[in-house]
């Protein structure tokens, strides 16, 4: 059975789940720190990250996976590089949250130009 695990904290992975569909198993570390991963790691085939640093330190132990995924736009807290030399794939999401970054933007603009945070 393939093997998927997520490093950081979700309640649950119901929307990968239905992706990915019964015939992977998503294992679920809910840890940031890297140090604290379980050995179980090195039985994965694919990893998603979030927030959790990922170095040399867990990538020497993914022998048999077959990509690493960064939810969201960054790729500062994986070492892609490394992850190349050991023959891993690295992505990320370049085109997450764009829109709602912009919309954030210019909403806090107009909040700031029409003064409404002083009625607050």
């Amino acid at each position: 059975m393939t093997k998927i695990f997520i490093t950081d904290y979700i309640e649950t992975p119901d929307i990968e789940q239905e992706v990915f569909g019964k015939e992977v198993e998503i294992i679920c570390l809910n840890e940031e720190q890297e140090e604290n991963f379980p050995e179980s790691i090195s039985e994965a085939d694919a990893v998603l990250v979030w927030h959790a640093k990922i170095t040399e330190l867990t990538i020497k132990r993914l022998k048999k996976c077959k990509a690493i995924v960064r939810y969201g736009v960054g790729y500062d807290n994986v070492e892609f590089q490394c992850a190349r030399e050991y023959g891993i794939p690295f992505a990320n999401t370049p085109a997450y949250g764009v829109h709602e970054v912009a919309d954030t933007a210019i909403s806090l603009i107009l909040t700031l130009v029409r003064k409404v945070s002083n009625y607050n």
